[in-house]
């Protein structure tokens, strides 16, 4: 069997998938792997209240960055205390959590546009295809403007993409 994979993709969360609540209600993911062996991602729009500041120190970066008044985000429930960084070059999105894409990104070298993030998501193999049959998620595109710009609510996403929360059911099963 072929596995269709939605890496690179955003998966944002449905009124079916809210009703489970959680740290996914509301949730706008970008996906970084996708494949029979499971999937990950990291939430890109749940900042937490602390500023990258914050990374700054703990990693003993020197505080003159750019990015330290920028937000840091929940990517998701595993590994919180490991920071990552999602960041595009021309068009192409990155995740690593390598020390030096860290600083890189911190100081604003190359004119990168990052995002900070404690943790990821992370589902087993064929878990979240499964969640994605049940209505939990809609998949759609993902276009950098999205990750990165301030525009990332489900709705304003959603709205882009035709889906509109009134028009889809908030209950899921096969005709």
């Amino acid at each position: 069997m072929k596995y269709d994979s939605v890496k690179g993709s955003l998966i944002l969360s449905s009124p079916v998938g809210d009703k489970l609540g959680g740290v996914f209600k509301g949730s706008v993911i970008y996906l970084i792997e996708d494949g029979p062996n499971g999937s990950a991602g990291v939430i890109i729009n749940r900042p937490v209240q602390k500023n990258l500041d914050a990374i700054g120190k703990a990693l003993s970066l020197d505080e003159s960055s750019v990015f330290t008044s920028s937000k840091l985000f929940l990517g998701g429930p595993v590994s919180i205390r490991k920071v990552s960084v999602l960041y595009s070059i021309k068009s192409e999105v990155h995740f690593s959590s390598s020390r030096k894409t860290l600083e890189d990104c911190y100081y604003g070298y190359k004119g990168l546009n990052c995002k900070f993030f404690l943790g990821y998501s992370a589902w087993g193999p064929g878990e979240l295809y499964r969640e994605i049959v049940k209505n939990y998620w809609y998949v759609v595109p993902a276009a950098t403007s999205s990750i990165f710009g301030e525009i990332n609510k489900v709705s304003e996403i959603g709205r882009n993409f035709g889906l509109r929360p009134g028009m889809v059911s908030n209950t899921c099963g096969n005709a």
